[in-house]
């Protein structure tokens, strides 16, 4: 609360490893506030449901109850009356890279198909399919870990990620530093 009591639900349990400073604002515009912060698991977003403005309150900075973290507001917009669809196949570069344990690559496409994505080490010798399914038209976040196809972990190195949807295919370095 403002006055530094805690809310009812927290403190919140997350998964994966917080990447920015947690921002509050009213995302979705329906009167109350949404905590937004990046992990390495994605984008998380909790909805509060507590009727309020943003006028009195302070993100909080790695748990510190001092809330001495940044207090920003400028998160995104959301439109709900347009939605965006990709123009044409994309695949990112796989980030992070250098990598430790896992990278991932972002596939987006305006068509469906058979979303192919593995992984090869320098000398050709293919390590691990990591994907290989039927994707309709949208983004999707494809993660390696490291491992190769009988779940162990790889040694250090670079290795090749492959990915291929329809005619597009796009090849990529990948450096695992342990």
């Amino acid at each position: 609360e403002a006055d530094g009591s805690l809310l009812q639900n927290f403190p919140i349990n997350i998964s994966g490893n917080t990447e920015t400073t947690p921002v509050i604002n009213d995302l979705d515009n329906d009167g109350d506030l949404e905590i937004i912060y990046a992990t390495t698991d994605g984008l998380q977003v909790f909805d509060v449901k507590y009727q309020s403005s943003l006028g009195a309150h302070w993100s909080m900075y790695r748990g510190g109850l001092s809330r001495n973290g940044v207090y920003n507001t400028a998160v995104m917009n959301v439109n709900k009356e347009q939605v965006s669809m990709p123009s044409s196949i994309s695949i990112s570069s796989n980030f992070p890279n250098p990598f430790n344990p896992s990278t991932s690559i972002v596939v987006s496409s305006s068509i469906g198909g058979i979303l192919n994505v593995k992984i090869y080490n320098i000398s050709g010798v293919l390590i691990s399919e990591v994907y290989n399914s039927y994707v309709s038209p949208g983004s999707y976040k494809v993660t390696w870990g490291g491992v190769d196809a009988n779940n162990n972990l790889v040694s250090s190195g670079l290795y090749y990620i492959k990915s291929q949807l329809g005619d597009h295919i796009s090849t990529q370095k990948a450096a695992l530093i342990k």
